[in-house]
């Protein structure tokens, strides 16, 4: 099968000010038709969420979730796993077996379930996560040490 000419591949617009501008347009128009290009790719399914399923594979959303392990039930109910969160809550003494699933795949959890604006936001409400579970462990620990100390005490 032949090669389609060079106007049935290129977009009409683009091909015209490659054709009349010469070779000083020539980078400029292939800039065009990268960015019309890229577009116009697919961009695969959406998730439940609205985010397309193509952030699952990235990086951040598949590392360890930090703000999901320690926040349990309270991280499932705040990014629209009402189920799973009321479960965890109300179940919270079997801590270590579902908060370890939840910091393995609770990133991929999170993008299937809210949605988020971009990854950059994804990162920014799991940092803030993280950092809030590490405030309630340490609170925690600050009571039990106070606690013992007292009991100690009297």
């Amino acid at each position: 099968m032949p090669d389609p000419a060079p106007s049935e591949r290129l977009p009409g617009r683009v091909l015209e000010r490659l054709l009349a501008g010469g070779p000083a347009r020539i980078q400029e128009s292939l800039n065009d038709l990268k960015a019309e290009l890229a577009r116009s790719a697919p961009t695969g399914p959406t998730l439940p969420s609205g985010n397309p399923s193509r952030g699952l594979a990235d990086p951040a959303v598949c590392r360890w979730n930090w703000g999901a392990f320690l926040g349990g039930g309270l991280w499932a109910l705040s990014h629209r796993m009402l189920l799973l969160g009321g479960l965890l809550l109300l179940f919270f003494w079997t801590f270590p077996l579902p908060n370890i699933l939840l910091g393995r795949f609770g990133g991929q959890m999170a993008w299937r379930e809210r949605p988020f604006a971009d990854l950059e936001q994804f990162r920014a409400v799991q940092a803030a996560w993280a950092r809030a579970g590490l405030l309630v462990v340490l609170a925690h620990g600050l009571l039990v040490v106070g606690l013992v100390w007292l009991r100690i005490r009297l």
